[in-house]
């Protein structure tokens, strides 16, 4: 059985072992050492990622209570010198102590059990069994847990029997009977735990909750501890400065110019629909006198199709016309009636939009398609046109 330096001296980086095996499987090797510093996946910890004699190792996972290494190359020779990525695993280190010592304080605060944790690059995560908690009272929980990261308590851990386990006030009883590793944080947590962590709880630095997030009858908590925490408020600070550089002005009074501004667009966005309703309505009289055989075309070079739907309703004030409009900035054409006319407007669209590459889809009422160029803008356009023209035509004759 592979010795594991991980537990015993979980700082090491650099050490030489030999090789006890070597597996080919597919288009990886898997080998297996005397000695480890090498952490496997499990308890919610990433394994470690590094180096064997030079070549990378890209996973390492533990299978009936034997380390395998994951490497792409076949090792050479019986002796390997091997190193682990430090930056990666002491990020592991610090965010396993961190989450930890967050759960205790979630538990001892507010009563809050974690049943979850995620340790992952980009997000850490835990779920407490807690269906909301206030923003005060996220902050009193990243106070406290500040603090008793400034006290430098020291962290241990050790093995107890079933017997012993019994007796140990812990935060949560494993469902294991034997090997069972304590995690020791003095006077802040109990845990039974198999991943690696800080000798203090100094070294994880600080941390810092990020947000809050419920899900179903839980709710689950985003935060970072201490390089990734440094790197986060760097990023924030630089956003921050950026922000108050832009506005000129200083940190204190950006929120207050962001607050000005959202009330200026509010107001101008009113005055702008205003002036759309009338320009809508100068349209729509102008439009009005395009129509024939109760149906208008209109082909516009710079509206929206939301600018035409509101011609379109103060059109509906004065007359009830099918209406086919196209917008040229969009590459959309919409139809729309009130339902004078006897066409269906989805069907017409499902018939002929298909022809010139057309997506879209509507009801009797209205219906709306997207092309993918000018061109077939224009063709389903002209398309339209035809149908609904010859289908006057032959309404009128038999009339």
């Amino acid at each position: 059985m592979t010795e594991r330096l991980y537990y015993t001296s979980p700082y090491t980086t650099t050490w030489q072992t030999t090789i006890t095996g070597v597996t080919a499987e597919r288009d990886r090797y898997l080998i297996t050492l005397e000695k480890t510093a090498f952490y496997p996946e499990g308890g919610g910890q990433p394994s470690d990622y590094g180096t064997i004699n030079g070549m990378p190792v890209i996973d390492v996972f533990e299978n009936n209570q034997e380390i395998y290494h994951v490497t792409s190359e076949k090792p050479k020779g019986e002796i390997a010198a091997c190193e682990i990525d430090w930056n990666r695993r002491f990020d592991h280190m610090q965010h396993h102590s961190g989450q930890h010592l967050l759960s205790a304080v979630c538990l001892n605060l507010y009563g809050a059990e974690t049943i979850g944790f995620h340790l992952g690059t980009d997000t850490v995560t835990i779920d407490l069994a807690i269906q909301e908690l206030s923003l005060q009272q996220i902050m009193d929980i990243e106070i406290n847990a500040n603090q008793l990261i400034q006290s430098n308590a020291s962290i241990s851990a050790y093995y107890v029997d079933e017997n012993e386990l019994q007796k140990l006030p812990l935060r949560k009883i494993p469902n294991v009977a034997e090997d069972i590793r304590i995690v020791d944080m003095f006077h802040i947590d109990l845990s039974a735990c198999c991943g690696t962590h800080v000798r203090q709880t100094g070294e994880i630095g600080l941390i810092k909750i990020l947000k809050t997030e419920k899900q179903k009858q839980k709710l689950r908590i985003y935060f970072v501890c201490g390089n990734r925490a440094i790197s986060d408020y760097q990023a924030s600070h630089n956003i921050v400065r950026n922000v108050a550089d832009t506005f000129q002005t200083n940190r204190d009074s950006i929120l207050n110019r962001i607050s000005g501004l959202k009330d200026e667009l509010t107001s101008t966005q009113k005055e702008l629909a205003q002036a759309k309703s009338q320009l809508a309505t100068y349209k729509a009289q102008t439009l009005i006198d395009q129509i024939s055989h109760n149906t208008l075309f209109h082909m516009s070079d710079d509206e929206y199709i939301s600018d035409l739907q509101l011609i379109a309703s103060h059109i509906f004030k004065i007359c009830n016309p099918l209406i086919v409009c196209g917008s040229k900035i969009e590459k959309k054409i919409l139809l729309i009636q009130q339902g004078s006319t006897a066409h269906h407007c989805g069907q017409l669209i499902k018939e002929l939009a298909p022809l010139y590459n057309g997506k879209g889809g509507g009801n009797a009422k209205q219906a709306q398609v997207s092309l993918q160029s000018e061109k077939d803008l224009l063709g389903l356009f002209q398309a339209l046109k035809t149908e609904l023209t010859n289908t006057a035509l032959i309404n009128n004759s038999v009339e």
